[in-house]
């Protein structure tokens, strides 16, 4: 609805003169409803509230957390791809090894390299789908009945996606240098 703010200040104007109360009530929504149990809070709680509201003031009261957990998530998904990058390439001396047996009982160069690929990517691959699922449906689960569910979860599913392509970006360039150390 265009000028939301202003028709809702407009219907609250119009129930308040409707209802007999002054310029004192209504101000402001509450998402935990009234802080006195007298005839003015009982009012208080009456005050209608609108979509847009609600979410502004969930989002002020849940700002900090969303932040942290977003900034948490993004941190872990890069720390992830780093940690990963580091402990496959540091297994490359135990490879050879392994792969040059695999030459010489006649496996081919493409079959070598389509094993590696695989492996490499069962270990980058694996724990992001893992956790990114098992940390949406946590998070879904801590948010479903706030009423800013589908913000954060829009966000959550933006921060698991670029997780995702950082997790490419590292299989890529871990597969490519983890190809040229060990097949020669």
């Amino acid at each position: 609805m265009k000028n939301g703010d202003v028709a809702f200040e407009g219907l609250v104007y119009y129930l308040r003169d409707k209802n007999g109360f002054d310029e004192s009530y209504w101000q402001e929504g509450n998402l935990w409803g009234t802080a006195s149990y007298d005839e003015r809070g009982t009012r208080e709680l009456y005050r209608p509230i609108y979509t847009e509201e609600l979410i502004e003031m969930q989002l002020n009261d849940n700002g900090m957390m969303f932040f942290t957990m977003i900034f948490i998530g993004a941190l872990f998904v890069i720390a992830n791809g780093v940690v990963l990058y580091y402990k496959v390439l540091a297994d490359i001396a135990e490879e050879e090894e392994r792969l040059t047996a695999l030459a010489r009982i006649g496996i081919h160069e493409k079959e070598i390299k389509t094993m590696i690929s695989n492996e490499i990517g069962i270990t980058f691959f694996m724990p992001v789908l893992f956790g990114g699922g098992l940390g949406l449906y946590f998070l879904y689960v801590m948010v479903s009945n706030s009423g800013v569910e589908q913000i954060i979860m829009k966000q959550s599913m933006l921060v698991l996606i670029c997780g995702i392509v950082f997790q490419i970006i590292f299989y890529l360039i871990c597969r490519r240098k983890y190809i040229k150390e060990v097949v020669r």
